[in-house]
């Protein structure tokens, strides 16, 4: 059973799609050792570092290290220290941690409602500003206006808009050739409808993939290349998602690389280790146990 669920075979195979070329950079390798060293040093998880600050990769692969204007702690002027003393790290100071943005987020959904955004509105984190992001394929002058108000408190400029009608999703019928007979499977047995959230096996329910908009996906295997492990899922679900990537509130990794005309998606794992409600990122597949192998 877990066999026919992980993909075993190396990432490269996917090199026949034009896949094999895209590989994090070594610098981003080197920065994301750094970070995790400089929080083990402190006995901090990447979860508690959330609570103080944030942080993210710029184009070029530098590391961002953000750490929230108040309070000022003893540990975070010590980690402080620590990444200023380090080589292509940049740190900066902003208003909000990674957890307030993430419960900023998650509020959208209920605070807009009575605005009746279109159904592909996507709100991401935006932690290259300490913000939001709003991506909707049409948003008219007063509910513009009406979310600027909204969030005004947070300060200016808080959420960033990104409107434009490509994010409209619009299926293409599946073509099927006239001769082709359709057999609908007989499993004897109703089976109970299950969440992707829920433990009712040793993998969950196709195991749940919060993307940084707070929308959902589905885990379809993990799979690596060389010491590199990554989540494969379905391509659209990176599309325009900037940011962690979740199993309920524990950050996984991050976006790797979307092959479109595959609609195949991999999500690099950079934050392995013991996750919430008992799920463990190891290095082939995620599993309901407290220990990893």
């Amino acid at each position: 059973m877990k066999r026919s669920l992980v993909l075993a075979l190396s990432l490269t195979a996917f090199s026949l799609f034009g896949l094999g070329t895209v590989e994090a950079s070594s610098l981003h390798q080197e920065n994301e050792d750094k970070f995790n060293a400089i929080l083990k040093a402190h006995n901090l998880t990447n979860e508690e570092f959330r609570d103080l600050g944030s942080r993210y990769f710029n184009e070029h692969g530098v590391l961002v290290v953000q750490f929230k204007e108040k309070p000022s702690t003893k540990i975070v002027s010590s980690l402080y220290a620590d990444f200023a003393d380090e080589k292509n790290i940049i740190i900066e100071s902003v208003r909000f941690s990674e957890i307030e943005l993430y419960a900023i987020q998650d509020e959208f959904v209920e605070k807009t409602k009575h605005l009746n955004l279109s159904k592909y509105t996507k709100i991401a984190m935006n932690e290259e500003h300490n913000g939001l992001t709003l991506q909707t394929p049409t948003l008219n002058d007063e509910q513009k206006q009406q979310i600027i108000e909204l969030y005004n408190d947070y300060g200016e400029r808080f959420i960033e808009f990104d409107i434009d009608p490509k994010y409209e999703f619009i299926p293409k019928p599946l073509s099927k050739a006239p001769s082709t007979t359709v057999i609908e499977p007989n499993f004897g047995n109703t089976l109970t409808t299950q969440t992707r959230f829920s433990d009712f096996s040793e993998l969950g329910a196709g195991i749940g993939l919060k993307l940084p908009s707070g929308s959902s996906c589905t885990i379809g295997g993990i799979g690596h290349k060389g010491s590199d492990y990554f989540i494969i899922t379905a391509g659209h679900c990176l599309t325009n998602e900037n940011g962690f990537f979740r199993q309920y509130n524990a950050a996984v990794g991050e976006r790797h690389l979307e092959s479109g005309p595959f609609d195949f998606g991999l999500v690099r794992i950079t934050q392995s280790g013991n996750l919430p409600n008992g799920r463990w990122a190891t290095n082939m597949l995620f599993r309901e146990t407290s220990k990893g192998n």
